[in-house]
């Protein structure tokens, strides 16, 4: 069985959503004044849909169209799992691009072992961040 994960279709891909999100940012910030990022942001989205549900209004620039970006977004996730992460999430892609990096420069990786003070402090610390930004 071909590995899905080294496929040359998910390097176009990600490259692909890499290209879209800097023409996207070129764009917002080359229009004026006017522009503003949080209309390219399905966080704000998410953080979002609970203040519209509630008081049928929307905070700073937002439109509806941040909640739709947001719900595609949960909807994608949890209908593709990891496939989303792998194929679409250009975090995960320049995640990729950083270990090759780091192997390409010999640079030797730290060692955590599991159940460890540190592996624990950074594990709480990535639950405290997605508190955060579902808060």
């Amino acid at each position: 069985m071909k590995n899905i994960f080294n496929s040359p279709l998910r390097r176009v891909i990600q490259t692909a959503v890499i290209v879209i999100i800097i023409i996207f940012s070129y764009n917002l910030f080359n229009i004026g004044k006017d522009s503003n990022p949080e209309t390219y942001c399905p966080f704000g989205g998410i953080q979002a849909i609970s203040t519209y549900s509630i008081n049928n209004s929307l905070a700073c620039d937002m439109t509806t169209v941040q909640i739709s970006m947001g719900i595609i977004l949960i909807l994608s996730i949890i209908i593709l799992g990891k496939i989303f992460c792998s194929y679409i999430c250009p975090l995960g892609f320049l995640s990729e691009l950083l270990i090759k990096l780091r192997n390409y420069c010999k640079i030797k990786t730290i060692n955590i072992k599991e159940r460890s003070v540190f592996d624990i402090i950074l594990r709480s610390f990535k639950f405290f961040l997605l508190f955060i930004t579902f808060y």
